[in-house]
């Protein structure tokens, strides 16, 4: 991994710029709540390539168009020193059918026709290389609820000061 310092707030602003035509074709909505967050040391390339598969996945998702609502923020946990940065994407799609949510982050596993199955799994790879944690709650035909929530947990924020122009800041780095 090529670790350098990411503003994942800003990384997910550019994928969704990227694909907002896309989306807006298919009458997604996007709809964005992301809380000031601290920067990360992550690999970019690595962490785009997760933000992007999400947005396509929850894409596929919603076949007549739906609402894509990606927010991030900050969990802490002081008397643990866990701080995590964590991140989601919720779509009102289909939904994943209970006995496919099992099997969603094996290699090769697919329920599409031209799926290859190789995206999750690669997600789950990328996110644990960064000492974190990916997860997907779904709502398939229940309480009159369709739709998927992925949670990614990036933990491990190590607060350090440091000055910038004069100004002092707080800096975090993934231990």
């Amino acid at each position: 991994m090529r670790l350098e310092d990411v503003d994942i707030n800003k990384l997910i602003q550019d994928a969704l710029l990227l694909h907002s035509e896309d989306l807006h074709v298919r009458n997604i909505v996007i709809r964005k709540r992301l809380s000031k967050l601290p920067n990360i040391r992550a690999d970019h390339d690595k962490m785009k390539q997760v933000v992007i598969n999400l947005i396509l996945n929850a894409r596929d998702a919603m076949p007549e168009g739906g609402e894509l609502l990606v927010s991030s923020g900050v969990i802490t946990n002081e008397p643990k020193g866990s701080d995590r940065v964590t991140l989601q994407f919720k779509d009102n799609g289909c939904g994943i059918p209970e006995d496919v949510l099992p099997h969603i982050f094996e290699p090769f596993f697919t329920t599409r026709a031209d799926g290859v199955g190789l995206g999750l799994a690669v997600c789950k790879t990328i996110i644990e290389e960064h000492k974190g944690r990916i997860s997907i709650t779904s709502y398939h035909e229940k309480d009159d609820i369709n739709g998927s929530v992925v949670t990614v947990e990036i933990p491990g924020l190590d607060k350090q000061k440091t000055v910038e122009k004069g100004n002092l800041f707080t800096y975090f780095h993934i231990k």
